[in-house]
C-alpha cells in the first residue's frame, strides 16, 4: 500500500512549471522502479552523481527534478535517518541551486510528514527542514508552515511555553509569498499560545500586527471572530471594559454582515432557481457558476441567533462597566438607539437608567438585574483562556458596576446642587458617610469628572467648577476693560451736558439785555 502511495507521489516532470529533459526522467524512474533497502545506498549515490552533473550546469529543472527523487526513494524504502542526511546534504552543496532546495523541501513535507512511522521520526523530519530552511528567505512561506506544525506538536504534549517560543520566532508579517488570510490565522495563533503562556504583554504587541481594515474582507469572517475575541481577553487583563465593549459590538456587528450576505446569496439562488429552464445554455450556467465562487462563504457554526444575541448582551454590560467620557457617551447612547437593544429587556433598561439623569439605587439594580449580569459575565468568563489570570486576579462585576452607579449618581447630584451636606449625599449614594466622601474625592482629584470642595467642619460639600489661572486673568483683563468703557461713556455725557448748558446760557444773555433797553426807552418817554 505505501508503495503504490509513494508511485503516486514519485516527482513528476512537468511540476511546478519546471520542464526536464527525457533523458534524465527516464534515468530517474529507472532507478526509482529499483530502489528497495538493499539497494537505497547504491541509488542514493548515482542519484547524487546525476544531481552534482546537473548542479554545475547550472540546470535549475533538472537538479530540483533529482533532488525531489533522492527524497521519493528514501521515504519509499522508509529509511529516515538516510532521508535527513541527504536533505542537509544536498541543502548544503556548493553552489547549490535555490529551486532545487523549494523543491526538495516541498517534497520532503508532502512524502515525509505523510508516511511517517511515528511522532519522534516526524518531529525529526520537521526539525531538519527547519534547519535547511533557516535564513532563506525563498523557502520563507516552508518554514512558516513547519514552525506551526512543530508547535501543534508541542501543544499537543502539553509544552505550551516551547510552542510559543517557536512561533514567536517567526515574523510572518513581513513575508511576501505568504496569502493574507494564511498569514493572518499564523498571527492569531502566536497571539492564542502567548495567552496561554500568559504572556499579556506580548500578546498585545503581536495582535496589532493584524490591521482591522486587513479582516474586513468577507472571506476573513471567522479570523475576524477569533481576533477580537483574544483582543477582548487582553484588554480584560488590561481592565480596559470600553475596548472589550468594542470588541464585541465588532464581533456583532459581522455576525450581523454574515447573516445578511447569507440571506443574499439565499435570495439569489431561488431566484435562478425560478428562472431557470431547459433551455439554460452553458455560458449561462458558466457566469452563474462564477457568480457563486465570488459570494463569500457562510459558515453556520461561525454563526446562529443565540450567538448574535449573546455577543449583544456582552456588549451591553461591559458599555455598563466602562468609565463615563465623551466616547463611553457617544457609543452609549448609540448601543441605546440600535433596535436589537431593545429585546434585551432588563439589560436595555440599566443603559436606559445611564442615558437620564436621575439617581440610580444600586439596591434595585442589584435585585432586578443581577441574574442577567452573572450570566452574560459567566459566558465571557468561560471562553477566556486564562479565567483565574483575569477575573479573579483583576476585577468582579459587582464591584464595577457598583463604582459605575456610583459616579453617575455624582454626576446627576453635581448638576442639580450647587451645595448639598454630606450625610444627605451619602444616604443618595446608598454609601456611608466616609465611604461616599472617598468617591467623590476619587471624581474630583484622581479622574478630574468633577468640580467640589468639601469641608468637613460644617459637613457639606459644594459643586462649584474652579477656575484656572488663565481664566481669573482673562476674567480680570475683561472686567478692567469694562472699568475703562464706562469711565469714558461717563466722561463722554458729562462734556455733552456742559457744552449744552454753555449753549443754553449764550442764548438767553441776548434776550434779557434786548428786555432791559426796552425798559429803558419806556421810562425816558413817560419823562
Amino acid at each position: 500500500m505505501v508503495e503504490k502511495m509513494m508511485e503516486e507521489d514519485r516527482p513528476s516532470a512537468a511540476a511546478e512549471g519546471l520542464e526536464v529533459d527525457a533523458a534524465t526522467v527516464k534515468g530517474v524512474a529507472e532507478l526509482l522502479e529499483k530502489v528497495s533497502a538493499a539497494t537505497l545506498k547504491r541509488v542514493l549515490e548515482e542519484l547524487m552523481a546525476m544531481e552534482r552533473a546537473q548542479r554545475v550546469a547550472a540546470n535549475a529543472a533538472e537538479t530540483a527534478f533529482i533532488c525531489a527523487a533522492v527524497v521519493t526513494a528514501c521515504v519509499k524504502v522508509g529509511d529516515w535517518n538516510a532521508l535527513n542526511a541527504n536533505v542537509v546534504a544536498l541543502s548544503k552543496r556548493r553552489a547549490q541551486l535555490k529551486q532545487a532546495v523549494v523543491k526538495m523541501v516541498q517534497a520532503a513535507m508532502e512524502q515525509g510528514l505523510d508516511f511517517a512511522p511515528d511522532m519522534e521520526a516526524k518531529v525529526a523530519l520537521i526539525e531538519t527542514l527547519r534547519e535547511v530552511c533557516s535564513g532563506k528567505i525563498y523557502v520563507e512561506l516552508e518554514e512558516a508552515r513547519l514552525t506551526r506544525m512543530i508547535a501543534d506538536i508541542y501543544e499537543a504534549r502539553g509544552e505550551v511555553v516551547k510552542a510559543a517560543d517557536i512561533m514567536q520566532d517567526m515574523q510572518v508579517e513581513t513575508y511576501g509569498s505568504m496569502e493574507r488570510r494564511e498569514k493572518t490565522d499564523f498571527i492569531l495563533e502566536q497571539v492564542r499560545l502567548c495567552l496561554m503562556k500568559k504572556d499579556y504583554v506580548r500578546a498585545g504587541i503581536i495582535v496589532n500586527k493584524i490591521m482591522p481594515r486587513t479582516l474586513a474582507h468577507d472571506d476573513m469572517f471567522d479570523l475576524r471572530l477569533r481576533y477580537y475575541a483574544l483582543l477582548a481577553e487582553i484588554q480584560a487583563y488590561n481592565v480596559d471594559m470600553l475596548e472589550i465593549c468594542r470588541c464585541f459590538l465588532s464581533r456583532f456587528e459581522s455576525m450581523s454582515k454574515q447573516k445578511q450576505i447569507a440571506d443574499s446569496k439565499k435570495n439569489e439562488d431561488a431566484a435562478e432557481a425560478d428562472e431557470s429552464s431547459a433551455m439554460v445554455t452553458d455560458k449561462k450556467g458558466a457566469e452563474a457558476k462564477g457568480n457563486d465562487t465570488a459570494v463569500p462563504t457562510f459558515d453556520p457554526a461561525l454563526y446562529n441567533e443565540a450567538a448574535q444575541t449573546q455577543e449583544l448582551r456582552l456588549v451591553v454590560i461591559f458599555l455598563a462597566f466602562a468609565e463615563h467620557g465623551p466616547m463611553q457617551s457617544d457609543l452609549l447612547h448609540r448601543v441605546c438607539g440600535m433596535r436589537q437593544v431593545q429585546d434585551l429587556n432588563l439589560l436595555a433598561e440599566i443603559l436606559k437608567q445611564f442615558t437620564t439623569e436621575e439617581i440610580v439605587r444600586w439596591s434595585t439594580v442589584e435585585k432586578l438585574y443581577k441574574h442577567e449580569f452573572e450570566q452574560a459575565f459567566g459566558i465571557f468568563c468561560s471562553a477566556l483562556i486564562n479565567k483565574d489570570q483575569v477575573v479573579t486576579s483583576k476585577f468582579k462585576w459587582e464591584d464595577v458596576l457598583r463604582d459605575r452607579i456610583t459616579e453617575h449618581n455624582l454626576r446627576v447630584l453635581s448638576k442639580y446642587y450647587s451645595r448639598l451636606r454630606l450625610d444627605r449625599m451619602a444616604e443618595l449614594l446608598d454609601l456611608s458617610v466616609d465611604a461616599a466622601e472617598q468617591r467623590l474625592a476619587a471624581q474630583v482629584a484622581d479622574k478630574k469628572a468633577l468640580d467640589a470642595k468639601i469641608d468637613r467642619p460644617k459637613g457639606t460639600v459644594t459643586f462649584k467648577k474652579q477656575k484656572v489661572a488663565d481664566a481669573s486673568l482673562n476674567d480680570w483683563a475683561n472686567s478692567v476693560s469694562k472699568v475703562l468703557e464706562l469711565v469714558e461713556n461717563t466722561c463722554h455725557l458729562v462734556n455733552k451736558e456742559i457744552v449744552i448748558k454753555q449753549a443754553m446760557g449764550a442764548a438767553a444773555e441776548p434776550s434779557s439785555s434786548s428786555d432791559q433797553q426796552g425798559r429803558t426807552e419806556s421810562t425816558s418817554a413817560m419823562t
